[in-house]
């Protein structure tokens, strides 16, 4: 599966697995399509998450649990990834469950998520069913 079917259904499977609200799925793809868009200069295709959470925190536009929303996130995508067989398959993670990869982030004090346009959808939503299920 190429790289731009992936990103194309990575939205439905947050929904489906109920990883993220609709209204933060936009903004949870948007960190995975800037990961994907690299350029990376690393010698192992795993540190390159490493490499984008450290350009993340050296941006300061980008709280703290933004970059931690960010690799949730990225985490997912390469999950999710890997339960295709994609072509980024040496990138992937293991495939296991895909709240094993949500940590449950806090969202800052003072911001709802939605009003900054930047969400927190992953955390807030694993959160709120961890009583449902």
């Amino acid at each position: 599966m190429d790289e731009q079917r992936l990103l194309d259904e990575f939205p439905v499977y947050l929904e489906k697995h109920r990883l993220a609200s609709g209204l933060h799925i936009p903004y949870l793809t948007r960190w995975v399509r800037r990961y994907l868009a690299g350029p990376y200069e690393v010698s192992q295709p795993s540190d390159r998450l490493l490499v984008f959470l450290d350009r993340l925190r050296r941006d300061p536009r980008i709280a703290d649990w933004q970059v931690r929303q960010a690799e949730e996130t990225v985490r997912l995508f390469r999950l999710f990834a890997g339960s295709h067989q994609a072509v980024l398959a040496d990138d992937a993670e293991l495939v296991g469950n895909p709240r094993d990869v949500v940590q449950h982030v806090e969202p800052p004090p003072a911001a709802s998520g939605v009003e900054t346009g930047s969400g927190w959808g992953v955390a807030n939503s694993a959160r709120s069913r961890q009583g449902t299920e």
